[in-house]
């Protein structure tokens, strides 16, 4: 029996084919490992995911998110409230939880003293970290009147709470408009640059039409293009009355009864082309006539080609030209010549 004190791989006695409890061979791999790690945190949002790491391919893969595991955040301010008699403060504490609803409170009214000098200023400014805000009041820079616009509860208002009026002390006082404290246009400077009036604007927003010098229009672009067609159709009026068309009724055909001046020439010109034409073959049926007429008289005649005028002539033969004194001064009334006093030719 061996000392098991001496036995290195701790195998129980008299067992040949026992593995020892720490065996060095025949040992498989490492088993796996895991972890967790904040995935992602902020002021009142942590989220953790779980890791695991698979030793056979050496990576580090993610099995598990958590939802948010912090408490969310509490955070507060205070309001200053010099301007009220006596001087106040309030606390708001606020409570975030992202998804869940926020929730505030804000205390009452506190009342406060600060001790102050001699000029009734604070002894220790440098504690007195922020200030009061009594109310807000706005104007156009068109107006001489105030408004204001802080919201009270319910059932109470100025009076209540012992609101200083515009440009008292703990006043918010912005004017807006050309020359005021916000300096961009208001509805009046708009009316103004446009030509119409605040009422126009207010029409044109709420989407009812106006009229501007007689002309009804939806907005402004309308009644520009609305004037541009009036101009154009007076544009047109003189533009038809100087080609010598009708001044109005510039329809599909209001040139002569074309839809454009070149047709309208284009169809005089077609017209004009027929007339010529009819007048052409005019005077060549009266020339055919004529020549026809003239051949009828001639001794053995000719033909007339009615295409080309040509007259083709039986003859080499020329129309006789000459002088010929027909004399019937005789008692026989025959043609004779001027001298020889012969008988050439008998009239019966």
């Amino acid at each position: 029996m061996h000392d098991h004190h001496i036995n290195p791989d701790r195998c129980a006695d008299s067992c040949d084919d026992q593995l020892p409890m720490f065996s060095r061979v025949g040992r498989g791999i490492k088993g796996d490992s895991c972890k967790i790690e904040i995935a992602s945190d902020s002021k009142c949002e942590t989220k953790l995911k779980g890791m695991v790491y698979d030793e056979a391919t050496k990576t580090w893969s993610s099995e598990w998110m958590s939802q948010n595991i912090n408490g969310g955040c509490l955070s507060y301010q205070y309001n200053l409230r010099p301007f009220t008699i006596p001087q106040t403060f309030t606390i708001t504490f606020i409570y975030r939880r992202p998804g869940r609803d926020e929730w505030s409170w804000t205390t009452p009214a506190i009342p406060y003293i600060w001790q102050t000098d001699d000029g009734g200023k604070p002894t220790d400014p440098d504690h007195m970290v922020g200030a009061g805000v009594a109310t807000l009041y706005i104007k156009k820079t068109t107006e001489s009147n105030w408004h204001e616009k802080l919201v009270y509860p319910d059932g109470t208002g100025p009076d209540d709470f012992n609101t200083p009026p515009a440009n008292d002390g703990w006043t918010v006082n912005l004017s807006f408009g050309i020359g005021g404290d916000v300096e961009v246009p208001n509805i009046d400077d708009f009316a103004k640059v446009l030509g119409i009036t605040v009422d126009d604007i207010k029409k044109i927003i709420n989407g009812s039409p106006i009229t501007i010098n007689g002309q009804v229009a939806n907005n402004l672009i309308d009644y520009i293009d609305k004037q541009d067609d009036n101009h154009l159709k007076d544009a047109l009026d003189h533009l038809h009355a100087d080609l010598g068309f009708n001044q109005t009724g510039h329809g599909q055909n209001a040139f002569g009864g074309q839809p454009t001046v070149k047709a309208y020439i284009d169809a005089k010109n077609k017209d004009l082309d027929k007339k010529i034409n009819d007048k052409i073959g005019e005077l060549k049926t009266f020339t055919i006539a004529g020549l026809e007429a003239i051949i009828a008289k001639i001794y053995q005649g000719g033909t007339l080609n009615h295409e080309t005028g040509q007259i083709t002539w039986p003859n080499t033969d020329k129309i006789a030209i000459g002088n010929m004194n027909v004399y019937g001064g005789g008692s026989a009334n025959w043609i004779k010549t001027d001298t020889d006093g012969e008988n050439d030719v008998q009239v019966n």
